[in-house]
């Protein structure tokens, strides 16, 4: 599950029972998701969401936006988004997380995505990992025929570093990479942990990992993915200056091989590398400011 389990995935007593809890459960949840991708017919061909016929025709080309009507953004054919979000809103109770956002991401964009707390910032990289499900709209999934493995190539770094305290800094990235069948995972996560800083601390447990020293890892951990999307929350909390330097660094290096969504209240050590710039406020994204 690609960054899935990082959000959703419960502590086990022991890792059988970790494992049990957590991965299936954040299986169980995403695949909930699947609903909002376009179902196909029989002849392989999508299948009109909005039915038959030349209404449905038009109301699948043109949605209506205050007193005059605006043709919807489509997929190009020739450049098939990794994800995008149709009019998508999330509330939790009656309190209003998103509404109405539209976002289509592209294989090499990256996201620089600001807001005041409590914007929707966390909830809008949720719905991008498939965490969350939408309250309204759609999220659809590369182009819509393999949903599943549109998760398995995102990697997903939330706000809390979320690691399994009983178990040693290597096995808690390799545990993740076997779960997304990375090969070589051992050489893989070792490498990755080498350059987050923490070479002689990766076979301790990590219960006794300082907040810095967790962050490190949880980078360490999605880089070690090399994932097609890669959706960060505010990955330089508790870092230090060489912890920073080293995410800038690893965050250059991916510039070019897949796509980057970064949620930020401080984003001038990340604004050379962005492409977009996105701001939310009160769930709402303003327009977009590109680089």
């Amino acid at each position: 599950m690609p960054g899935v389990w990082e959000e959703s995935l419960t502590k086990g007593g022991d890792r059988n029972q970790g494992t049990r809890n957590g991965v299936l459960t954040a299986r169980y949840r995403a695949s909930n998701q699947e609903a909002t991708v376009p179902r196909r017919g029989g002849d392989g061909r999508p299948r009109n969401p909005h039915g038959r016929g030349p209404e449905a025709r038009r109301n699948a080309g043109f949605r209506r936006h205050g007193t005059h009507k605006r043709r919807a953004v489509p997929f190009s054919p020739r450049s098939v988004p990794i994800v995008g979000l149709e009019r998508v809103g999330k509330r939790f109770g009656r309190r209003v997380a998103l509404e109405q956002v539209d976002l289509r991401l592209d294989p090499h964009d990256f996201v620089l995505l600001t807001g005041p707390n409590g914007s929707g910032k966390t909830t809008l990289l949720r719905l991008l990992a498939g965490v969350a499900r939408p309250s309204t709209g759609r999220v659809a999934l590369g182009d819509g025929n393999d949903a599943e493995g549109a998760r398995r190539t995102t990697g997903y770094a939330g706000h809390q570093p979320l690691l399994y305290d009983e178990l040693t800094a290597l096995e808690n990235v390799v545990f993740v990479l076997r779960m997304h069948g990375v090969g070589d995972p051992e050489a893989r996560a070792s490498a990755w942990i080498a350059r987050f800083g923490l070479r002689d601390r990766e076979h301790e447990r990590v219960v006794g990992f300082s907040r810095g020293m967790r962050q490190r890892l949880a980078l360490a951990r999605v880089f070690a993915l090399a994932p097609r999307l890669m959706l960060l929350d505010e990955p330089g909390t508790a870092l230090d200056a060489d912890g920073m330097r080293t995410l800038v660094e690893a965050l250059a290096e991916q510039v070019g091989k897949g796509a980057v969504v970064l949620a930020t209240h401080d984003p001038v050590p990340f604004r050379s590398l962005a492409r977009r710039n996105l701001t939310l406020q009160a769930g709402r994204l303003a327009p977009e400011v590109v680089s």
